[in-house]
């Protein structure tokens, strides 16, 4: 008589579509509640977006796969040892890119969250002027993006001024955003600062002053109001615009509120970025530039730019004060448009992004994940600068 077989386990099809109800259900809760939920504590980002995106497909997938082989033996160990395995390769993944970009410290929290957006409530604060709304916190001292950033009780990354400007000194507002600011580079080694050198090595009788009144995320219409308000009480000579393509568009109130209102109870969060993702965004970065990070074609866009130009060039009528705009890219982009928008205008207009065509952008970039410019992009900003101010006539004579 043949031996019958091991009884297997009892597997209750009912009991397997319970379950894979249940994951659908956590699933969507994920994909649904995590940003209302966590909005004080850890704001979205893209990147954190698709992270928590593809923590709950994988829940569906789960759900869908139970659900259609309920019932099947080991289906439930299957999909354990999956999901398990999933999730391990997607952490020895980010592990082996931490080190990558950041070596050891990519692994040390501490260290890695003066990387993030923790510090903008920090170094940013809200202000009732609608044009001006948020501006640098005066008396900001601290490590973010491992730079050491210093703001003067008068709100500039630079050192405290004289409003009445000194005998023979010849003064530069530099005026722009993050570029301008010098995110992720000390304070040495920023354009302003640079520039500054470059003219008085090039003048033994004049005394030079380049203020940085950079501010991250500003865009063009605080340019104007930071130009109007701020910079003139100091009499500069000359007004340089850092401009970049995405400062066209007003930061709307949400931008402002991430900014400057939200409070991070626990700061490490943010030293958990994905940075797998990250990498996946910095190597799409130059196919982004020519589209809709630098993208000016569109007419509501080339609408903003003449307005804007025109109101920079009536100030500078007004004043007698010369603006200059210099675009600040390391990646060569096609700046055809916004030059032709200048010169309708008359505003002076250099596009600085032609100095770096045939080289690779990875080297100008203050990590392999952030692509703003790192101290050798400013060292040639600033050369360019230079260059153009000195040929064109607009410094000291």
């Amino acid at each position: 008589m043949q031996s019958e077989n091991p009884i297997s386990p009892s597997v209750n099809p009912k009991s397997d579509k319970k379950l894979a109800a249940w994951l659908f259900l956590i699933g969507l809760a994920i994909a649904l509640l995590w940003q209302p939920f966590f909005r004080f504590i850890y704001p979205i980002k893209n990147d954190s977006l698709v992270l928590i995106g593809s923590l709950a497909l994988l829940f569906w997938f789960c759900a869908l796969v139970l659900w259609f082989r309920a019932g099947k033996p080991g289906i439930r160990a299957s999909l354990l040892f999956f999901s398990s395995l999933m999730i391990f390769m997607f952490i020895l993944l980010e592990i082996i890119c931490r080190l990558w970009i950041w070596g050891p410290t990519g692994l040390n929290p501490a260290k890695m969250a003066n990387l993030h957006e923790y510090t903008y409530n920090a170094v940013l604060e809200k202000v009732e002027d609608p044009q001006i709304r948020f501006q640098n916190k005066p008396g900001f001292h601290h490590q973010y993006t491992n730079a050491t950033v210093d703001i003067s009780d008068q709100g500039l990354r630079d050192r405290h001024y004289r409003q009445s400007k000194p005998d023979n000194t010849f003064r530069i507002a530099c005026i722009g955003d993050s570029f301008t600011f010098g995110l992720g580079v000390e304070q040495i080694d920023f354009y302003p600062a640079l520039l500054t050198e470059l003219c008085k090595a090039d003048s033994s009788d004049t005394n030079y002053e380049c203020m940085n009144f950079g501010v991250i995320s500003y865009s063009l219409d605080q340019y104007l109001a930071t130009i109007q308000k701020k910079a003139m009480a100091f009499h500069p000579d000359l007004v340089i615009v850092g401009f970049c393509s995405n400062d066209v568009s007003p930061v709307d109130s949400m931008v402002v509120q991430e900014k400057c209102e939200l409070i991070y109870p626990y700061q490490y969060f943010h030293a958990f970025k994905c940075y797998s993702i990250q990498l996946v965004k910095r190597a799409l970065y130059p196919i982004l530039v020519k589209s809709r990070y630098y993208d000016v074609d569109s007419p509501e866009k080339v609408s903003l730019l003449q307005n804007a130009f025109h109101d920079f060039q009536q100030l500078s009528q007004d004043t007698g004060i010369p603006i200059v705009f210099f675009y600040l890219s390391h990646y060569p982009v096609d700046a055809q448009g916004v030059q032709t928008i200048a010169d309708e205008k008359n505003i002076p207009f250099h596009d600085l992004s032609q100095f770096f065509t045939g080289q690779n952008p990875m080297q100008f970039c203050i990590s392999r994940v952030d692509p703003h410019p790192n101290a050798l992009a400013h060292q040639i900003y600033a050369n360019q600068m230079f260059r153009y101010l000195k040929d064109n006539y607009l410094l000291a004579q």
